[in-house]
Parts: C-alpha cells; structure tokens; sequence
C-alpha cells in the first residue's frame, strides 16, 4: 500500500458463511497515529452501522430478470423480423402480444411500435401499497413489466391515435405525428366514460319511468369538471389521488361515487384508506342492466356492504343521474341530482367518480369510422383476428365477432386477457416463422366456427372491510351463480369459512374432478399466484381433496393450503406446473422471465428428465433449464 494512503476493506457482512472472521469494517491507517481506543471505537462504530445497512437491504424485496444462454443458442441464428408492427393500446392483449414476440426464440423483431396514451404500464406511480383504486385481473403486475422490461426491445410512442390512412398505411397520432406500418394491431379495450345527465328536473318529482331510455347510450360532450374523475388506468389514480389530497378532501366534502362494477368497491376501500370519512362517502348505484352483479356471490356481497355500512358509508340504489348543480355550468361539480324508481333526491359534491358501463372511445371509434372499419357497437373481427382490411387485426374489449358466426354472446370479454394476446401473436407468427409448417385452409363448416380459450377469467382487489377478494372461473357465459348451482352437472362445491370473518374459502369442482372456480374473501393477505394454478387441476393432485372434505378432514382451506401438510405440497407443485400441458412433477420455480428465446422456464430436480407436454421447443436431454414454452 502507497505510503499515506487508506485502504477501506469489507471483510464481511454479516454472512452466514464459513470463513468469515469478523463483520466490521476493518481500516488500515498507515502515516497517522491513532491510539488504540480509537481504532477500537471507530471499528465499532463502522460494525454497527455496517449491520444497520445489511438489516435496510434484507428488509427490501429486490426482484431480478434471469439471463441465460449457452453453446447452443450463441451460435442459433436468429431470423431478423423488419415487418413494421404496430399496437395501438397498452391493454393486457396488446402487453401480451409483445411479450410473446419479443421472447419468440429463434425471431427477433426490430421494429415493434407501441402507440399509448401514457407508454409502457408498470411505472409504480402509487409506489408498491397493496391498496388500489382499480381492480386487477392479475395477467401483469409492477414487478412483470419491470421483469419483461418491454422498452428494451419496443418503441414507444406515447400519444392517442386519431387517425388511419389504410391506403398510406400510417397511423396519425395526436393529429400531428405519422407512424407507418406494415400490420397494425389495435388493442386499445373499452374505458369508463363521462356520463351524460338526463337533464330531468327533480323540482317536478320525476322518477326514472319518466326519463328518455335511450339517454344512457348518448354521449357527454360539454366540458369535464375538473372535480369529475373516470379512472382507466394508474396515471388516472396518481391525478385523482393528487387532487384529493390538494383539495382536503380527506377532511371534508363529500364524495360520491357512481356505478355498480367491482371498481367501485375497489375505490371506495381506497379512499377510506387514505382518510376519507366513511359518512362523507356516497355510493350511488344505477339500475343494473343484468341479472348478474358484478360479485355474482351473496355471500361475499353481503359481506362487504356490511362492511360499508359499518364505515359509514351511505348507498343508494336505481338510482339516474339527472343534473349536475341544478343544470347550471357543470365545472365544478358542487351538487348532483339522481332519479330513482320512487323519489329522486340530490348530494352536496366535491368529488364525482364515475364507473358506468365501458365504452370504446369516442376518438378512436371515430379514428375506426373513418378509415370504414366495419363497426358495429365494437370492432368487428373474424375468427381469426381480421378486420375487413387484411393488414389490420384486433383483439380484446374493443372487439366482437361477426354476425356470421351466430354467437352474439360471445366475445373476448368472456376469455382472459393474456390468452388472447398470446393466441393473437401465434397466428401472425406464420407469417414471419419459416420453421412452422404451413397453415391449411380449414374447411367451409369449421371456417364458422370461433376459436375457444382455456384459460382462468380472474378478477381480483381489496374491497371495503380490507378484505383480500379473488375470484377464478372458467371462461362462460355470464350466468347467476344461483343458476349454475341449480344444473345437473353442477359438480361439488367445497365451502370453509364465513364471508363476514373473513375466512372464506370456495372452490368448485366439476362433474370431472376438476377444479373450475375458486373464490377467496380473507382478511389476511393470501398467495394469489398460487391459487390461480390450482384452476384446471384434478382434485386428486389435491391428496383427494373431495374425499378429505367429505371426512371432515379440511376444516379450513386456508390453513390446509398454507400449513406445512399435505396441503403446502400439492400447492407447490401445482403452482409450479398449472398450464404447462405436463405431468405433475416435483418442481419449486416456475415463471420467470428470459429474454432472447427463454421464458416461463422451469428447474429440474432430475437432470435426466425432459418435457413430457406437447410443444414445438421441447427436447428430450434438456439439462437443468427447459427451453420457453411461448409461442408453442
């Protein structure tokens, strides 16, 4: 060591390992003469705020992207993809869609385009607070956009499409900018919009019998209040939680909240977690345009409107809305006035929300007309993503199917998100994958048929009560679960808990022994990705969980599903491979994400063993890592 010079050494932090003396910083002071006691109070002070550091950094959850490569795929050659391909919407299908492209194995794609309102989703805006003011249907989370890190490999062009030039095949965005294309894909869903008032005077005692029927279909187009929030995604939650805290909203003023979709509980559980007096919050529901409600569960709806009660907060039911303060200029809103089936009645106003039923919006449905998209309510599609013009797919929401396939009920709406954009990129890749084999034309009779998808519908929040809400089912019709019970092949339904403890645990399993629906109401936090992969699995992977229930054996599926039993092992490993078309095995990782051709890999116990699914990238002497199922 340089004369006079200092020399800072890290001899160990707090490690558990073998070898490791000490866990202090030790100095090295060559030139300068410290008596011993100092030395010894400078080594303990520099320990002690050493361990202060290590206990900071366990205390923090870092997540990690793995990276893996070798031999083999160095020296794979990769087909380069200069197809310009653009995705208008940063929904979860259009997410999926990229995620599948971008980690397709043997394909690199260098000009992907995404076109976004606000970009890329998972920026943390509300930080990492479990609590939200939107519900979640778990296809990505903050930590998956982070771990796929899509701008890596995506262009982003952060503004609203207004425009399609189909002949020029270019995109305007923002009325200014020009984006060409070569396949434009258009995922932008549907939104919450502002709703129109009925304008009906509650001076003259009018009930929702004298309103216009077809007033909830028109569209509001005065200026939005500034005090009026329709939340669409986590930009839109940042503003309304900023103004709310500008405006001392926590402390009074009242706040109404309008609609009847598991948002609304979502936003209520929110702001009473941010401080809102419950008495100060209004729920107001309008009459529901179904039979079906969006919990579709009595006991879990009583459960949380109980819990409101208890809060506070005050619900209104049928009820229109009618006016905004008295008809005069609606900017801001001080008062609203609603239409019921009785008496119509009117609220003091700081803070409207609005949840009313989705929509496309307006700029992109007249972006849609324009270009004369076949439209008709939604975006018309055939089976197999088209549009009426061959270069233009769609998918998700914004979607339905032709009227030649005679299924009016059935839409993308009914299937998970993340299948149909998964599904969306499989059938574009044949025409950039030169390793798959060519696609036959199906025959006429099958040519009427649309496609079917497998995977879990979920839907998930925390509800007022801070109660920790999932729900899983099959992709179906909506039907009322009262009507579901009542058929023959209903199947058996395993019940443990009370929705008002907050122990509540369903789970249906089918005339096949297959689980096809869970729901959990918990006042504790539970491992959501784990009970998704229990959706799909036979009961017997379970250790006969219908035979143990029937026995009284299974007092609490929490508990069974959490313990170190039986339960924990079949969990695990069910976890570990739900969806992959394989047998059970015992496996502990699953999910993680590898860029450049490897995803969703899986750790062997046996370095023998291979993939016993059925999919184009399997091999028989896979190692350690099995190679990605996406696309297959």
């Amino acid at each position: 060591m340089p004369s006079g010079g200092k020399k800072k050494a890290l001899e160990g932090m707090e490690s558990e390992g073998p070898g490791v003396e000490d866990t202090s910083w030790k100095i090295q002071n060559d030139g300068k003469n410290d008596s011993d006691k100092t030395k010894e109070k400078r080594n303990k002070t520099n320990a002690s705020g050493n361990k202060d550091v290590v206990r900071d950094l366990r205390k923090q959850t870092l997540s990690y992207a793995l990276y893996h490569t070798n031999r083999k795929l160095t020296l794979e050659p990769k087909i380069t993809v200069n197809a310009r391909i653009v995705v208008v919407g940063a929904s979860n299908v259009g997410i999926s869609f990229l995620e599948t492209l971008v980690f397709c194995s043997h394909l690199k794609f260098s000009n992907l385009t995404l076109i976004s309102t606000h970009g890329l989703p998972g920026k943390k805006l509300l930080g990492t607070e479990q609590r939200k003011f939107l519900a979640s249907d778990q296809s990505y989370n903050d930590k998956d956009h982070a771990l796929m890190s899509l701008c890596s490999w995506v262009n982003v062009v952060v503004g609203r499409m207004t425009a399609i030039d189909r002949a020029a095949k270019h995109v305007v965005v923002s009325h200014e900018d020009i984006v060409l294309y070569d396949h434009l894909i258009l995922c932008t869903g549907q939104q919450y919009q502002v709703p129109c008032p009925s304008g009906a005077d509650i001076g003259q005692h009018l009930t929702n019998r004298d309103v216009e029927e077809g007033y909830r279909k028109q569209r509001y187009t005065d200026q939005v209040p500034r005090n009026h929030f329709t939340l669409n995604d986590e930009e839109d939650c940042l503003k309304a939680q900023i103004w709310i805290r500008n405006n001392a909203i926590t402390t009074e003023g009242n706040v109404i909240v309008y609609g009847n979709t598991l948002d609304t509980y979502t936003t209520i559980e929110m702001l009473l977690h941010l401080g809102v007096k419950g008495s100060n919050i209004h729920l107001v529901q309008p009459p529901p345009t179904s039979n079906i409600t969006c919990i579709n569960n009595y006991l879990v709806e009583s459960a949380v409107e109980h819990a409101m009660q208890a809060a506070g907060v005050t619900i209104h039911l049928d009820a229109l809305l009618a006016q905004w303060n008295d008809g005069q200029d609606p900017d801001p809103i001080r008062s609203a006035s609603f239409t019921t089936f009785t008496k119509p009645f009117k609220l003091p106003c700081s803070v409207f929300f609005s949840f009313c039923e989705k929509n496309v919006d307006y700029e992109t449905f007249k972006a849609f007309n324009d270009a004369c998209l076949v439209y008709d309510g939604r975006l018309v599609i055939d089976a197999n993503f088209h549009t009426n013009d061959i270069a233009i797919r769609a998918a998700g929401s914004l979607t339905k199917y032709s009227s030649r396939y005679y299924s009016r009920d059935w839409s993308h709406r009914n299937f998970s998100s993340k299948e149909v954009g998964f599904q969306l990129a499989a059938a574009m890749l044949c025409l950039f994958d030169p390793t798959l084999e060519p696609v036959t034309e199906p025959p006429a009779d099958l040519d009427r048929l649309i496609p079917t998808y497998k995977a879990a519908k979920i839907q998930g929040g925390i509800l007022p009560g801070s109660y920790h809400y999932l729900h899983i089912s099959k992709p179906a019709i909506p039907s009322p679960l009262e009507v579901q019970m009542a058929q023959p092949d209903f199947g058996t339904e395993i019940v443990t808990g009370k929705a008002k403890r907050g122990t509540y645990f369903r789970i249906h399993i089918n005339d096949c022994k297959i689980v096809e629906a869970i729901t959990c109401l918990s006042k504790e936090p539970f491992p959501t990705s784990n009970y998704i992969r229990l959706y799909g699995q036979h009961e017997q992977l379970l250790n006969n969980l219908c035979a143990r229930f029937e026995n009284k054996m299974i007092p609490d599926l929490y508990r069974a599903m959490s313990s170190s039993g039986s339960g924990r092992d079949e969990l695990e490993q069910c976890a570990a491979w739900a969806g992959s078309g394989s047998s059970l095995a015992a496996c502990r990782f699953s999910h993680y994400y590898i860029p450049w051709g490897m995803s969703d890999c899986r750790f062997w116990p046996d370095p023998l063993q291979g993939l016993q699914g059925s999919g184009r990238n399997q091999q028989s002497n896979i190692p350690w890592i099995a190679r990605g199922r996406r696309p297959g």
